[in-house]
């Protein structure tokens, strides 16, 4: 698991694009609790999760959570 917080001169239009680069590595989406999710059940990937926190403390959090390797 990674744990990310970052800021960019366009937090609103970066989230849009890093979740629009996961859709289209084909990622199922989902959103709950201010947080969009995008999950693959086959990926190396088990899941990323982005909140947007802008308008509280001007960062961007976002999770990623490898597939279990066994």
């Amino acid at each position: 698991r990674v744990d990310l917080e970052f800021r960019t001169d366009d937090n609103v239009t970066s989230v849009a694009q890093i979740l629009g680069v996961w859709d289209d590595a084909g990622y199922e989406s989902d959103r709950a609790m201010h947080e969009d999710i995008r999950y693959s059940e086959t990926g190396p990937v088990a899941r990323l999760t982005m909140r947007d926190t802008t308008s509280i403390d001007g960062f961007v959090r976002m999770t990623i959570t490898s597939a279990c390797i066994r």
